[in-house]
């Protein structure tokens, strides 16, 4: 059996902690998908994706070509085997963990990002990111209304379930209460297991590395516009879809950001605008 080496994310290792087994659900160019018994998901890749992914690195190919849909995966001590094949050990752990609730961004930094991604946006040819932004823009986050998203759109994961996605991060980064009941029960039975398991994970604050990292330098001081370049590039509209919903969850709850600023936003015009206090 090949040993490989590997990095998990803090998620990665609570999730093995608590399920034995599972199964290669799906194997694309730069990721597989392990499928565990209680129906939540492990990513293997060669670099960070997530606080759910275990890292290979330079292995890669040679796991990518292991790697069969169906494969019975199972934990055995600190590895992860594939198949009998290979035997996947946990030698450390990556920076990707799950944003806390409160790492809310400066205002002056929300913003730059808002414009770069609106203009991202106008020039997509996705047509349910405008419904999205329509709903928060004039409803905030109704659950019943964005359940009409689910399961629509273009990419591996629909972009409406990505919208969601960044909806939800926004929610629990601002402590939002909002039930989101409506939206598990449209999940189960509009979209796939791989979304289902996004969604829920960007709920609790687990979300692709280059959009953790927005979401902190916002909250702090740093590069916002290479962030948001890095983000838009996960997936064909991912990136872009997950990073717009969030924005948007932001932009409603604006008056909720307790940042002081001598500056600050106002949501008439259908959107945010910065306006002078002083």
């Amino acid at each position: 059996m090949r040993d490989v080496d590997v990095l998990a994310g803090l998620e990665a290792l609570k999730i093995m902690d608590r399920d034995a087994s599972g199964w290669v659900e799906s194997v694309s160019r730069k990721a597989i998908y392990l499928r565990t018994v209680s129906d939540d998901i492990l990513i293997l890749s060669a670099e960070p994706l997530t606080p759910y992914t275990l890292v290979v690195g330079k292995e890669w190919p040679k796991v990518q070509e292991v790697a069969e849909k169906g494969m019975e995966v199972w934990r055995d001590g600190g590895a992860i085997i594939l198949g009998g094949r290979t035997a996947l050990r946990i030698r450390g752990c990556t920076d990707d963990s799950p944003i806390p609730t409160g790492c809310l961004p400066e205002k002056e930094n929300l913003l730059i990002a808002r414009k770069v991604v609106q203009v991202l946006a106008s020039i997509s040819h996705d047509e349910v990111i405008p419904e999205g932004v329509k709903i928060l823009r004039e409803r905030g986050p109704d659950m019943e209304m964005l359940k009409t998203l689910i399961g629509r759109g273009i990419g591996a994961t629909p972009s409406g379930d990505d919208f969601i996605a960044g909806t939800l991060l926004g929610l629990h980064i601002i402590g939002g209460r909002e039930s989101t009941e409506p939206l598990k029960r449209g999940l189960q039975t509009g979209t796939g297991w791989l979304s289902r398991c996004i969604v829920e994970h960007s709920s609790h604050g687990c979300t692709y590395t280059p959009l953790a990292r927005l979401c902190r330098t916002m909250a702090s001081d740093g590069d916002v516009v290479e962030w948001v370049s890095r983000t838009v590039r996960i997936g064909s509209t991912t990136g872009l879809s997950t990073m717009v919903g969030l924005l948007e969850t932001f932009g409603y709850y604006y008056k909720s950001l307790s940042r002081t600023s001598s500056r600050s936003f106002s949501s008439s015009g259908g959107g945010l605008q910065l306006t002078s206090t002083t």
